[in-house]
């Protein structure tokens, strides 16, 4: 058996080893603002992201969510989760950084021009902000700010100048990095972004021979992960060579793989 089969064979049973493991939950926290339109659907996609078992959920209600939605019900969709209101919730900056994802299910007209022109003055916007400045991925839908969408396009006739406006505070968040997604992907968009992670690099033992590979590839250092030409084909699928570490462990046929590409 050659080096690159051997390499590859022991990647990918410490890979289905890995995924045999339970994975932790994700800290997932949810903001609800304003009055949502289906709030029916709502309690549904958190009901099928409870279900799932990927995430421990904390719901944040805004003021006017917290009048407006039926709070039972949402107990009942988010099962053991912990639901709050802007009155008795934690400061901004606990709530935002101890989450792993936002997902917004729905972002009032009025919290998404907030959030477009940078004004945090209640928690739910403040929180937003944060997990978008700590780099936290945000997922939102933002229907009730679409003058074409769903929400108000079957009765608003803004003008011109209006409908620019809603438009720009649209791009305007998807340049802060927020996630626009419709009512109807709720817990699809947020499973896809708990899959998102890079797994783990995979590194040699400390232990592992130090002998240099064929192709004046440096010897396996403590840690260094490898590189595989089935790792080389992933990234060039994904379009970015740039995933794979300059520095690790390339097998020959990796580096092969890199220069017929054209980038080794």
């Amino acid at each position: 058996m050659d080096l690159e089969a051997l390499v590859t064979l022991i990647v990918e049973e410490v890979r289905r080893a890995l995924g045999r493991q339970a994975a932790p939950p994700k800290r997932l926290l949810v903001v609800l603002t304003g009055a949502p339109a289906d709030p029916g659907r709502i309690a549904t996609a958190l009901s099928d992201l409870a279900a799932s078992g990927r995430f421990a959920a904390t719901l944040l209600l805004s003021r006017t969510a917290a009048r407006r939605v039926d709070r039972r019900s949402l107990e009942q969709a988010l099962g053991a989760g912990e639901i709050l209101s802007e009155g008795d919730s934690p400061a901004p900056p606990t709530l935002a950084f101890g989450a792993d994802l936002v997902l917004v299910p729905w972002l009032s007209l009025n919290s998404a021009a907030k959030l477009a022109t940078g004004v945090c003055d209640t928690v739910a916007t403040s929180v937003l902000m944060l997990a978008l400045l700590r780099g936290i991925p945000v997922l939102a839908c933002a229907e009730e700010l679409d003058p074409e969408g769903p929400c108000l396009g079957s009765w608003a006739r803004p003008a011109a100048a209006l409908a620019s406006l809603l438009r720009s505070h649209l791009a305007t968040l998807r340049q802060f990095g927020i996630e626009l997604i419709g009512s109807d992907d709720l817990t699809s968009a947020a499973l896809a972004a708990a899959n998102r992670d890079k797994p783990e690099s995979l590194t040699l033992a400390s232990a592992a021979p130090t002998a240099a590979l064929p192709g004046g590839q440096a010897g396996r250092g403590p840690g260094r992960p490898v590189v595989t030409r089935a790792d080389v084909e992933a990234a060039l699928a994904a379009g970015n060579l740039g995933l794979l570490p300059p520095d690790g462990v390339w097998t020959p046929l990796a580096r092969e793989a890199a220069r017929a590409a054209g980038r080794g």
